[in-house]
């Protein structure tokens, strides 16, 4: 892989987070577009992107297609300017090269490279690209490419039970709903299920297809989602703390809270009733280490109900909850707390102990 392709790939890959799941989209810019599967934003109107060309914020899904498992995002006015994604000039053959790229398990951007196994990975009527390049949850709707950088389709779905066996959708699929979808847009679409046509919501809407009688779901027909047991309490707890949980958000049970320099993750595993707020503040130093052991335990004995842990070459900062004692107040002050916790010592630690930040 030609590491040229770094600079202006990484900003056209974005994270998604609904509810429910994480997935991986990526911009068409001459489109105006971005695209993901439909599986990712199943069930919602408006889902959450990030990337390095976009603050972590709400768009709105504007495209659904359930057949070929393909959605379109409204693209909001990115931080700096892009390059447009080139579709591949032909279609690949097999033992041919490729790159997947996406945010495996809702990482941070990474690529992987693989061979095209099958040009003909036949599913129903529809033929896809079977690859060995790894993939993991979170890599859906990412894009797969050929070693040059060129479009060759979207990383669909993993065989389960299989050792890396990866499915896209090729480009050409791809290429054509979008320029169909283009000469209609904004208007909000679904791709009728039955006789494929391109439906656009009107209001009043109508509840079957017009062109064949079958019922119809729309973007907006998406309910709105609530929390309830704990992860509603949770949700509480940062609406008091000032936070927007809508952006929140990183699928089940999951957040992810910005504040200054610091990301806390927090989790709620129901089988064992544990709360875990965690945040990785930065990478141990190359040098000076007992330095900065020393003054990690002596933060440890004085700071009650956080803790400070090395993970691999990280130095992670993290409280735990027992539900059963989670109470409002002393919820809401854990968490606080860890918060406040992580964006003062990941500064610490880098400007006093010469640890490494984390880009």
């Amino acid at each position: 892989m030609s590491k040229s392709l770094m600079p202006w790939l990484e900003p056209l890959v974005v994270q998604i987070a609904t509810p429910y799941a994480t997935g991986t989209g990526f911009v068409l810019s001459a489109s105006g577009l971005i695209v993901t599967n439909e599986h990712v934003v199943r069930d919602n109107a408006r889902v959450v992107i990030e990337g390095l060309a976009f603050e972590r914020q709400q768009t709105d899904v504007i495209y659904l297609d359930e057949k070929l498992d393909l959605a379109f995002l409204k693209l909001p006015q990115p931080s700096r300017e892009l390059v447009s994604l080139h579709w591949a000039n032909e279609m690949p053959d097999a033992g041919d090269a490729v790159l997947a790229c996406g945010h495996p398990f809702g990482y941070k951007f990474s690529i992987t490279r693989g061979i095209i196994s099958s040009v003909e990975y036949e599913l129903g009527a529809l033929s896809y690209f079977q690859h060995d390049a790894a993939l993991n949850p979170g890599n859906s709707g990412g894009p797969l490419l050929s070693m040059d950088g060129h479009l060759l389709g979207i990383n669909t779905f993993m065989v389960d039970g299989g050792q890396n066996i990866g499915i896209a959708l090729p480009f050409t699929e791809i290429k054509k709903v979008s320029e169909a979808y283009t000469e209609i847009m904004p208007a909000r679409v679904v791709r009728c299920g039955s006789c494929n046509q391109m439906l656009e919501e009107t209001t009043p809407r109508n509840l079957y297809c017009l062109h064949c009688g079958a019922k119809v779901k729309y973007i907006s027909d998406a309910p709105a989602y609530e929390a309830f047991g704990i992860s509603k309490k949770i949700e509480e707890v940062l609406i008091q703390l000032g936070y927007d949980v809508a952006i929140c958000r990183r699928g089940i049970n999951n957040w992810e809270i910005s504040q200054g320099s610091a990301k806390v993750n927090i989790v709620y595993h129901e089988p064992s009733g544990f709360l875990i707020a965690d945040a990785t503040l930065c990478y141990l130093p190359n040098e000076n280490m007992t330095r900065i052991y020393t003054y990690l335990m002596k933060q440890n004995y004085h700071n009650k109900g956080m803790t400070f842990a090395l993970k691999d070459n990280n130095i992670v900062i993290s409280s735990l909850i027992y539900d059963q004692h989670m109470h409002f107040e002393s919820c809401k002050k854990t968490i606080n707390k860890l918060i406040r916790a992580a964006d003062k010592y990941d500064n610490i630690l880098i400007e006093q102990f010469g640890a490494m930040a984390i880009s």
